[in-house]
């Protein structure tokens, strides 16, 4: 089953009022850009965080293969430094989880990790 991404109409995602119910679409977003109203409780979110060394490695390889989209050309230790200090694609790691263990708005959110799945 494919599942589109909110953020992109060439996929699927578009306005979701356009979309039959129930909607399942997936995002990369911050919390703070989920971009539905505080308190919405029809929403559901299923976060699930994967372990820091796997995003380590994960965006190192995404950015070495989609090189002409990032042009890195550096090593993976140096990739390391980037990834702690929040200076690559995604942002901070512990950032973006944070928003989602917060949450808050007060969404319907169900946490998973890779492990329970």
């Amino acid at each position: 089953v494919s599942v589109p991404w909110i953020n992109s109409s060439k996929q699927g995602g578009g306005v979701l009022d356009e979309k039959e119910s129930p909607r399942v679409m997936k995002s990369h977003n911050h919390y703070l850009h989920l971009n539905v109203p505080i308190g919405n409780q029809e929403l559901r979110v299923i976060h699930v965080m994967r372990d820091p060394k796997d995003v380590l490695c994960s965006a190192y390889h995404h950015c070495v293969k989609a090189a002409a989209a990032f042009d890195y050309q550096g090593t993976f230790q140096e990739f390391v430094g980037h990834f702690l200090n929040g200076h690559v694609e995604s942002g901070d790691y512990w950032d973006f989880n944070r928003g989602y263990l917060e949450n808050k708005d007060g969404f319907n959110i169900l946490y998973l990790t890779y492990e329970d799945l």
